[in-house]
């Protein structure tokens, strides 16, 4: 593949990470053409491969600098497997208990990943494709809820069977404040979505885009919780709330990416899409 870096050029400074966390880099291979890597990014996964996945498959690759690998995990044997995706492959839940999580020492243990413990500004997002939440469907989280009435530690973004099947992007401070915004977007209709949620330090707003477009804002609080959690893709709160249908593309950056960034990744992967698949797109 080919790899295009673009640097923030500015007079060399002592400290100056700021500056160079503004550049970018993106990539040109067989299975994506990645627009995620922006901002200081932390996780970005292709979901490349072929096949069923059995319980325990690791090395599942982190396509950015932090080379963040997961783990599968299918402790019933059946219904995981790479399927087509928005680019290349994706992997499809049976919403039962497929999932991925971070394994630090890639002996199919899942890990506390130090890099996704983002207690700033944040953007999570992936491709998904579902027929309908089973209840909370979650799409990528590090994130937990502990005690009774429950007090939310993290950040998730699910979409919610209660919520008619929109998506909503929450992030807990360790209260029982419900900091969220949920999308007015339905997106059980079997066709790919963009689904991004972010955090941003500056104001403390929550925002909720589907398909390229801001749909929802909500108050955040001050700063995230960190989860001591592993990283999770397709599930959610030490391993409950099962995604059922295919997710592409999941990524994590620690910066609150703009209303214009989150528009060209939709409108990359929706070129992406019509050049391969006849499915009906959102958007």
């Amino acid at each position: 593949g080919t790899s295009v870096i673009q640097d923030n050029e500015t007079w060399p400074t002592a400290g100056d990470g700021s500056e160079e966390a503004s550049g970018s880099v993106k990539y040109y291979t067989k299975d994506y053409i990645s627009e995620e890597m922006v901002g200081d990014i932390r996780g970005m996964w292709p979901l490349y491969g072929s096949g069923s996945i059995a319980n325990g498959t690791n090395n599942i690759d982190d396509a950015s600098v932090k080379s963040s690998e997961v783990t599968a995990k299918n402790a019933n044997g059946t219904g995981m497997a790479y399927v087509s995706g928005v680019r290349g492959t994706a992997i499809d839940f049976d919403g039962t208990d497929d999932y991925l999580c971070t394994d630090t020492n890639d002996d199919d243990t899942c890990d506390d990943d130090s890099d996704l413990n983002i207690t700033g500004s944040i953007t999570v997002g992936a491709w998904i494709k579902t027929s309908g939440a089973t209840s909370r469907d979650a799409i990528l989280s590090d994130y937990n809820e502990a005690g009774d009435p429950a007090s939310y530690i993290g950040y998730t973004l699910e979409v919610a069977a209660s919520n008619s099947n929109k998506a909503f992007f929450r992030v807990g401070n360790n209260t029982t404040t419900d900091y969220k915004a949920v999308s007015s977007t339905a997106l059980n209709d079997g066709n790919w979505h963009h689904v991004v949620g972010v955090f941003n330090t500056s104001g403390n707003p929550i925002y909720i885009y589907i398909d390229g477009r801001l749909e929802a804002t909500a108050t955040g609080p001050s700063s995230i919780s960190s989860s001591t959690e592993p990283l999770l893709v397709g599930s959610s709160d030490s391993v409950r709330n099962f995604f059922d249908g295919t997710i592409d593309e999941p990524f994590v950056t620690a910066t609150a990416l703009s209303a214009s960034q989150i528009k060209n990744m939709y409108n990359i992967g929706y070129r992406a899409l019509q050049s391969h698949s006849s499915t009906a797109l959102g958007g």
